[in-house]
């Protein structure tokens, strides 16, 4: 079984000072800030936290950077490609809709 867990923390620390560019930590706090707003619970945050870090580890690209291609594009991929189950992709799907 393929697991879509990368965690690589460090993406969420990197400072990118491109023009119109957020740094990682602003786009997750904002995120956090969000989803609290919203009334989700830490679990359902941790899983859309984690789509997103996801998204930006295949791509290598901050996701407030990403077209909208190619985030269908991850979406194709992962639900496709990789095959993961219902359970695990609705998550994933929830998590990037919640972000874009």
């Amino acid at each position: 079984m393929i697991r879509l867990d990368f965690r690589p923390m460090w993406l969420e620390f990197l400072y990118l000072q491109k023009k119109g560019c957020h740094t990682m930590s602003e786009l997750r706090g904002r995120m956090i800030q969000d989803m609290k707003l919203a009334g989700l619970v830490d679990g359902t945050a941790r899983e859309y936290l984690r789509a997103v870090r996801q998204l930006t580890a295949y791509y290598m690209i901050p996701p407030d950077r990403l077209t909208e291609r190619q985030v269908q594009g991850y979406i194709l991929y992962v639900r496709d490609d990789l095959g993961i189950a219902k359970g695990t992709f609705a998550p994933l799907f929830a998590g990037l809709k919640f972000f874009y």
